[in-house]
């Protein structure tokens, strides 16, 4: 998972792991 990263950061740009 490349957004693994960024959801940490910002987890409101993708939300897959949070939201």
């Amino acid at each position: 998972m490349a957004g693994s990263q960024r959801e940490k950061l910002k987890p409101r740009t993708k939300g897959s792991t949070r939201c």
